[in-house]
Formats: C-alpha cells, sequence, structure tokens
C-alpha cells in the first residue's frame, strides 16, 4: 500500500516501499511529473528537505539526492540560504521554443534548419551557471583560498616576455610542453606508459566526453550509463546518437547483471572511476 505524504498536498507524493524503484528515483520521477503537469509552477516554492523527509518518512539524504538529480536536470534552482524553487525555464520549455517556431514559419528553408539530434543538446545552459551557488556544488572550487594577487604578478610577469609559439595557431592537440607534463605525470602517479602524443587537451569534461563519444559511438548504438550518474553525461550521449539505458548503481557499482538485461548488446558504459557521482 502506497504510503502518502500527508502534510505535503502540494507535492502528492506516494511512495511504493515495495516497488521495483527505488525511493530517491520515486521522489524525482513525481516532483519532476508535477512541475512537467504544471501542478507546480515555476518559481513555486518547494518544502524544505527536512520537512519532506519527516512527512514522507525517509531519510533526508534521499530527499537531497532527488532534489540534486532535479536541480542537475534543471527542473529546480535555489541558492544558499534561500528556498528552492521551480525553475523559471524547463528543459521542455527549449524544445518546445524551437518546435513552436518550426512550425510557425511557412517558408522553412536549409540553412535554418537544426538536426533532431541538436534538441537533445538542450540541458547544457545554465546547469553549470555562476547563478544558484551553494556548498558541495561540483566544478566551483573554493574562490576565498585562491591567492589572485600572486597569480596575476605571475600572468603579468609571463606575459612581458611570451613565448612566440603561444601567439600563432598551434597544435590541435594541445600545448606539447603541457601535454608531455601531463604524461610523465601519469606515468609516474597512475602507472601509465603513454606519451604526450597520446594526450589531448580539452576545454573541459564535457568536450572531452563529446570527442569520446563521436569516436566510439555510432547512431542507435545501446550505451550502459549509470543511475544515479554524472547528468552532463546524458546530452552528450544523446547527442551523439546513442540509445541511452540507465543501470542501477549498487554498492560494488554499476550492476551488470541489470546492464546486460537491459541492453546485451551496448558498446560502451559510462562508469565513474574511483569515486560515485553524485
Amino acid at each position: 500500500m502506497p504510503t502518502r505524504a500527508a502534510r505535503s498536498p502540494m507535492l502528492s507524493i506516494a511512495l511504493d516501499r515495495k516497488g521495483v524503484g527505488s525511493l530517491q528515483i520515486q521522489i524525482f520521477d513525481q516532483v519532476r511529473e508535477a512541475i512537467l503537469s504544471g501542478r507546480l509552477a515555476p518559481g513555486t516554492r518547494l518544502p524544505a528537505t527536512r520537512v519532506l523527509a519527516a512527512e514522507l518518512a525517509v531519510s533526508r539524504n534521499t530527499i537531497l539526492a532527488a532534489f540534486e538529480r532535479l536541480y542537475a536536470e534543471g527542473y529546480i534552482e535555489g541558492r544558499t540560504g534561500s528556498a528552492t524553487r521551480v525553475s523559471k525555464v524547463l528543459p521542455e520549455d527549449l524544445l518546445t521554443a524551437r518546435n513552436l517556431a518550426g512550425a510557425s514559419s511557412q517558408h522553412t528553408t536549409p540553412a535554418g534548419k537544426l538536426s533532431r539530434l541538436s534538441g537533445h543538446m538542450s540541458d547544457f545552459g545554465g546547469r553549470h551557471s555562476a547563478h544558484g551557488t551553494r556548498a558541495f556544488r561540483p566544478g566551483l572550487p573554493d574562490l576565498e583560498q585562491f591567492p589572485f594577487q600572486l597569480w596575476s604578478r605571475i600572468i603579468a610577469r609571463f606575459w612581458r616576455h611570451p613565448p612566440r609559439e603561444l601567439l600563432i595557431s598551434g597544435d590541435l592537440g594541445g600545448y606539447g610542453p603541457l601535454r608531455e607534463s601531463i604524461a610523465a605525470y601519469l606515468g609516474a602517479v597512475r602507472g601509465l606508459n603513454c606519451t604526450g602524443k597520446q594526450i589531448i587537451i580539452t576545454s573541459g569534461a564535457q568536450q572531452a566526453l563529446d570527442l569520446i563519444a563521436r569516436a566510439l559511438i555510432d547512431p542507435e548504438d545501446d550505451v550502459w550509463v549509470e543511475n544515479p550518474g554524472y547528468a552532463g553525461l546524458r546530452s552528450t550521449l544523446m547527442a551523439a546518437g546513442a540509445t541511452i539505458n540507465h543501470v542501477p548503481v549498487d554498492e560494488g557499482g554499476l550492476s551488470v547483471a541489470d546492464g546486460r538485461r537491459l541492453a546485451p548488446h551496448a558498446v560502451l558504459a559510462a562508469v565513474t572511476p574511483s569515486h560515485q557521482y553524485p
């Protein structure tokens, strides 16, 4: 018999503790459905995690994990010390706006056409923006501890007499000495036998994932992805045309047995090395 949240009529969450899905996934799915159906309008304030955990009789960590995923996928927003609210612009809104714009045009030309895959790239914006700063946010260093004065002196001294090769187009793989240094570090610390020519410098994790997806995945290839896992990976794989299979994670990491059951012919498994994410 589902357990209902008696004091949270706004969310109307019903948990099936004997169901297949975890409590975290059930909470995520039901809050997301309430947002997409319009029952929770943009800007609506959500209950505090402690209050919701007490009402549902679950661990607060379960609520935090569900809210973290809602935040990562763009459905909710908030800042440290302020309430969590439904996002004013949802990922689906961006897709709807694009479809409406295409439908209203009477003379669509090839120059104005976007690929079907481009629609899966809409949730890149905002997930790592500077707004909504909070504790333990991925990709955000402790800026209070950064030595700005020392850094500015080093930068100024370097650019008074910069190497000329840095001022022209260089190797597409990145700055040679940096690649050699990374290869030496990987050999000493990770025990990897590689050279600088095997290292590619990217602008960040998303570009690296995009290059990997393009190199390894053909459209409609099955791919295993951890559930829960890194939200930024989903859009990259979908943009590459992959068929994503969300594989449960247990105390040992991604469940290989579940992966084989869901997609026995998957060409790639995207797993978190050494630490779980989130």
